[in-house]
């Protein structure tokens, strides 16, 4: 039985998909990870403000475990499990909800959890030459035979919603300095971010921390920096 939903605070993401040509919304998707850490996903073809919470309870679908999840442990791949206890400040990272409905209309589901197994090899290596600006890994969590998500520090926010919301003010030179300390630290290493954007840079009342990290090209990371560094002089924000 799919959980009761009573405000949009009980989902874990809700989302809108557009006409390309019109804007118009054609549906909204929405999913949880429930407190079992099992999976929920639904649609409906109705624009955000338009549903009631009784439609998204009775939307929602159970998905199987092993369409979002990979086996535990993963054949050949060694990494280290998270504290079986976890306060507050940490952060599970699963799986990307937006991307299951995509990945099974393609019959690529099992990407959803080979991005992130392969971004938990990577955290588990940086985490053996630690930064002070790049997101602290504590393990992989498993449940019921399956990986089911990275542990990760929490943080209040990233610098996007910081600015926006004006949590407080950031000194430009120091915080693009400590970015591209992080940027080098990954570079070194035969690493990039090749995604850096105000979105993933997190913030907290000391300093910024970037998450997310690929194999891809260190050129990409250069010229994001600079435009954050622009962007920083006049943020322009999300509606």
């Amino acid at each position: 039985m799919a959980p009761q939903i009573n405000s949009w605070d009980d989902v874990s993401e809700v989302w809108e998909q557009h006409d390309d040509e019109t804007g118009e919304v054609q549906q909204t998707s929405f999913a949880l990870f429930d407190s079992n850490k099992s999976f929920y996903y639904g649609m409906l073809e109705t624009p955000k403000t338009g549903i009631t919470f009784g439609q998204v309870t009775k939307a929602l679908n159970s998905v199987p475990d092993e369409e979002v999840f990979t086996r535990w442990p993963a054949p050949g791949i060694e990494l280290i499990q998270a504290p079986a206890t976890l306060t507050e400040d940490f952060y599970i990272k699963r799986p990307n909800p937006q991307m299951y409905k995509v990945m099974k209309e393609h019959n690529a589901l099992s990407q959803l959890s080979a991005t992130l197994l392969a971004e938990a090899q990577v955290l588990q290596s940086l985490s053996q030459h630690p930064h002070p600006n790049i997101i602290r890994y504590h393990g992989c969590r498993a449940l019921r035979g399956y990986f089911i998500g990275i542990v990760i520090d929490k943080h209040p926010g990233d610098l996007h919603s910081y600015l926006k919301n004006r949590v407080g003010t950031i000194e430009k030179r120091s915080f693009i300095a400590a970015l591209e300390s992080a940027l080098r630290h990954l570079h070194a290493r035969g690493l990039a971010h090749n995604d850096l954007t105000p979105h993933n840079i997190l913030v907290s009342k000391e300093d910024g921390e970037i998450k997310d990290h690929n194999t891809s090209r260190k050129e990409h990371d250069v010229s994001a920096l600079a435009k954050i560094s622009a962007w920083m002089d006049n943020p322009v924000f999300d509606q």
